[in-house]
């Protein structure tokens, strides 16, 4: 589907979603009010469609690092290193993170309810 949104409607959205759903800080970047964002809301369904689509891809995101976080994992990085005789070698470094239970809990209680998992808060 081909957007029709004007310009700063646009600006607006890749703010959205630069700045992780924050409102404020996206009216700022698109040089808009806070009311005319709510104006475009109330007027607008095609841009209300793409702010719910910016916001699925926002839960998509938080979704995977709760996950990541919940099993942990290691991440590498590259980094470049002197030997004694000058030489350049490229060496992976490797960090591990363990999993983390409150994440782990977090997930059985939103996705494992039907076995008993409740959320308690």
């Amino acid at each position: 589907m081909t957007s029709k949104l004007d310009k700063k409607k646009k600006l607006f959205i890749a703010s959205y979603i630069k700045h992780k759903t924050h409102i404020s800080k996206a009216c700022k970047d698109a040089g808009i009010n806070r009311s005319t964002y709510y104006r475009w809301v109330g007027e607008d369904d095609e841009f209300v469609r793409e702010l719910e689509e910016a916001w699925e891809g926002y839960l998509d995101d938080v979704e995977e690092a709760v996950k990541k976080s919940a099993f942990g994992y290691v991440k590498e990085t590259k980094e470049e290193k002197l030997t004694y005789q000058g030489e350049k070698i490229e060496c992976i470094k490797e960090s591990y993170y363990p999993p983390n239970t409150t994440s782990l809990k977090l997930i059985a209680e939103a996705k494992m309810r039907h076995r008993g998992y409740n959320l308690t808060l």
